[in-house]
């Protein structure tokens, strides 16, 4: 068993799954279980295989097809993009909720690291968030920023000022164009809506 524990602990290294930490931090209780010996009632396969599914599905609930950046006085113009977008069939990490626990940045990186998708939603205010600029440089740098602009007349910051950007200032249903060049960029990324 603890083999098998040190070459998952191998393999997680290898293939960067586990940004957040919550494999691992189970593969440290699970490896406390085995060196204290206490399996009660169940066999070591049976407590591998009961810690396994935790950890898939602890991993699986921090996953999102979408990170979305945007300054937090914006969230109720933000709030239609998300659900439409979520009613395409794409999972969004949009809320800023922290866990007890947890610290504001170890939750918004684990969100980014684990997103397949950052859209950046650029205003009058978050052009000026240093959150919102370095949330949407880690989506350029990876190749997977979707810039959104929702007020007229907002100087980008200069490392975004040649990407294409979404016009998304006067819609207010999935048939606008700028919505559907929006969907258009992410299917490229994500591939179709489930």
């Amino acid at each position: 068993l603890e083999e098998v524990l040190g070459a998952i602990r191998v393999y997680l290294d290898e293939t960067h799954l586990d940004p957040g930490g919550q494999i691992r931090e189970n593969l440290a209780r699970l490896d406390s279980i085995v060196h204290t010996r206490r399996f009660d009632v169940l066999s070591e396969d049976d407590m591998l295989r009961a810690h396994s599914e935790e950890m898939i599905s602890e991993s699986e609930v921090s996953m999102h097809d979408i990170f979305l950046s945007y300054a937090h006085e914006d969230r109720s113009r933000v709030r239609p993009l998300v659900e439409m977008l979520q009613q395409q069939g794409w999972s969004v990490w949009w809320d800023r909720t922290i866990p007890l626990g947890k610290t504001y940045d170890q939750v918004i990186e684990e969100a980014l690291d684990t997103a397949r998708c950052v859209v950046v939603v650029w205003s009058q205010v978050s052009v000026t968030s240093h959150w919102v600029r370095t949330e949407a440089e880690e989506g350029r740098q990876r190749g997977i920023l979707v810039p959104v602009m929702i007020d007229s007349g907002v100087r980008l910051p200069l490392g975004f000022r040649l990407l294409q950007t979404a016009l998304l200032l006067d819609w207010s249903d999935p048939s606008h164009p700028e919505f559907a060049r929006l969907v258009q960029a992410i299917t490229a990324l994500l591939g179709p809506p489930p």
